[in-house]
């Protein structure tokens, strides 16, 4: 094993089922290796036992989805994981709760991404959110972004609407991008500086969407590059 290479991360997969996979594939990618040996330890555990986030907070206010992802949690740190992070933007609604008595770290990815569009285009900016109703609703994105004066344009009821339809879609393995470049087009032509991608179903369609006339910023990928900074 590479001395340098001490860091294990744990990704706590399965909402939806892509998104862990997707960010250890991105890991391998945004490490810089010239051997098997460079590359960092990384488990997976992708539970599909996680309910799902936007019906928890609905239901019981996130209660149920927070003690899965804890015992997911609990589960990496006993095979090692010293670094976790959890690849769903509306789990972040309870990351507080979800940290409470763990004492491994866990890395937030929405405070990532603010993090990338400062780092990249500085503040004051106006972004274009995509994201579930409950990343929306509770405000996720607003609170990390206050601190930097970012506007947060977001789609209109019927465009939210289909955003929700092209997740759940995207979770069976139906990929719906044309479905998603008219609501871009129409948070554009509201002045959007910036996209922000804050559901990890809708980072599958980075490679597309990332073609568009404005920078488009994906947590998953922003991620990615800070797990793999300073060994």
């Amino acid at each position: 094993m590479n001395p340098k290479n001490n860091r294990i991360i744990g990704i706590i997969g399965g909402m939806g089922p892509m998104a862990g996979v997707l960010l250890q594939n991105l890991i391998i990618e945004a490490t810089p290796a010239k051997t098997d040996q460079d590359h960092f330890r990384v488990i997976c555990f992708t539970n599909p036992a996680i309910p799902d986030r936007t019906q928890s907070l609905q239901s019981d206010n996130g209660k149920s989805y927070v003690t899965a992802i804890r015992e997911t949690a609990r589960a990496l740190i006993h095979a090692g994981a010293t670094l976790l992070v959890i690849p769903c933007n509306t789990a972040h609604s309870r990351l507080k709760e979800i940290k409470q008595g763990l004492d491994t770290p866990f890395v937030n990815i929405v405070e990532t991404a603010i993090q990338e569009v400062v780092r990249r285009y500085g503040p004051a900016r106006k972004i274009g959110l995509l994201a579930t109703d409950a990343t929306i609703t509770n405000g996720i994105y607003q609170s990390a972004g206050k601190a930097f004066n970012f506007e947060f344009l977001i789609p209109a009821p019927s465009d939210q609407k289909e955003i929700t339809r092209v997740i759940y879609d995207t979770k069976q393995g139906i990929y719906a991008l044309t479905e998603l470049l008219p609501i871009i087009n129409r948070l554009v032509e509201q002045n959007a500086e910036i996209i922000i991608l804050g559901c990890t179903e809708l980072s599958l369609y980075y490679s597309e969407i990332s073609q568009i006339n404005r920078p488009v910023i994906c947590p998953l990928r922003a991620i990615a590059h800070v797990l793999t900074r300073n060994k």
